[in-house]
């Protein structure tokens, strides 16, 4: 267990718990942040980038006390960084170029670290790099190196995006719709940008004003299962609000529970047959094999689990029925083991009663049990 003070410098200390003199010690910034290695009587010099990013994620005393000595923009912009803090602040301190982006656009300068412009670089090269306007540093990145560009990724600064969402939102900034989009927004959140990457052209349509009630939840599954009764998006394109979503959504479940189904046939013409559920059914929970049974459990029930149909066919999902207690069909998603490539494993996706009711606690604790034992079997 390492034990850290402060004494001008910051001191981290294994000694005791490793049983001989095992330290380092970092400097504050206006000592330029100097890092250097104690082991037994040998002093050696490291860099934060030795060090890393946890202790910039560890809410200590004395390592508070020493963040304490960076300039307090510094310090907050770090805030914002989801990794490489160690390697920006090493080129930092000794930078005031590095230090000024950092400051005013932190994740524009992540962005470029994290695209490597550190790599095998000196720091008369990085500098001579930043030594630009931003929107040049922009197109640095790949993208069209726009002042609205520039302006959204400094924003997203306080949104605390993670790693991923960062790099996701660079990729959609080359969307000039998106940008039109998160221009007219008070914050860029991570959800908000789950939603725009998945469905980028969303943005584009009336059907925009749904993206804050698509983030997860009922109104997200509907939204789905919507775009997957629709041969054209048009009718979902038009939609603004939640109520009209679920509208188009049952008049669609209606349609194709009513009207009949197209159903998926073989290179023969012939109904395909569907593949073998992957899990047993019991006496109360049955495993739904054709695609006529699949058909008429929606029209029985009022939803819209036909819409599933090319997933089941392909192997993808399976489908089955609960007779007691209650009346329910059970979605169950079949993947690929990431250990053994052979090996299936399922996923309890849904479970639904009639007209998309939820199951009762005795009921779900039914299938939990059933699923868990079918799995072993």
């Amino acid at each position: 267990m390492a034990k850290a003070f402060f004494n001008g410098s910051l001191v981290i200390d294994w000694s005791e718990s490793i049983g001989h003199e095992c330290k380092i010690s970092i400097s504050d910034w206006d000592s330029g942040l100097i890092v250097t290695s104690h082991d037994q009587d040998k002093l050696s010099p490291l860099s934060l980038l030795d060090v890393g990013d946890w202790i910039f994620g560890v809410d200590e005393p004395a390592i508070n006390r020493w963040r304490a000595t960076l300039p307090k923009d510094v310090n907050k912009a770090l805030e914002y960084l989801p990794s490489h803090q160690a390697s920006i602040l090493r080129w930092a301190v000794d930078s005031s170029i590095i230090t000024d982006l950092l400051v005013s656009n932190p994740l524009l300068l992540w962005l470029l670290v994290d695209d490597g412009l550190f790599a095998r670089s000196s720091l008369g090269e990085v500098n001579r790099r930043l030594s630009v306007r931003q929107r040049y540093l922009c197109s640095e990145l790949g993208l069209a190196g726009t002042e609205q560009q520039t302006r959204l990724l400094k924003s997203a600064a306080s949104a605390s995006l993670g790693a991923n969402s960062i790099r996701s939102l660079k990729d959609l900034l080359d969307n000039e719709a998106v940008c039109s989009f998160l221009r007219h927004r008070g914050q860029i959140s991570e959800p908000v940008i789950r939603v725009i990457k998945r469905y980028p052209w969303s943005v584009r349509y009336p059907v925009k004003a749904l993206i804050d009630d698509l983030q997860g939840g009922e109104t997200l599954r509907y939204f789905q299962d919507v775009i997957r009764m629709l041969d054209d998006l048009g009718p979902l394109y038009r939609c603004r609000t939640v109520n009209s979503l679920l509208r188009l959504h049952d008049r669609l479940v209606a349609h194709i529970n009513d009207r009949g189904f197209n159903f998926i046939r073989d290179e023969y013409g012939d109904i395909k047959q569907l593949p073998a559920p992957p899990l047993p059914g019991n006496e109360s929970i049955k495993p739904l094999t054709s695609q006529q049974e699949i058909v008429d459990e929606g029209r029985e029930m009022k939803h819209c689990i036909a819409s599933y149909m090319g997933s089941v066919s392909l192997g993808e999902f399976c489908v089955y029925q609960m007779l007691e207690p209650e009346r329910l069909t059970i979605g169950v998603v079949v993947g690929i083991s990431a250990s053994r490539d052979r090996d299936k494993q399922c996923f309890l996706r849904e479970v639904r009663g009639k007209c998309n009711r939820y199951p009762s606690d005795e009921s779900m604790k039914l299938i939990e049990d059933w699923f868990a034992g079918a799995q072993e079997w």
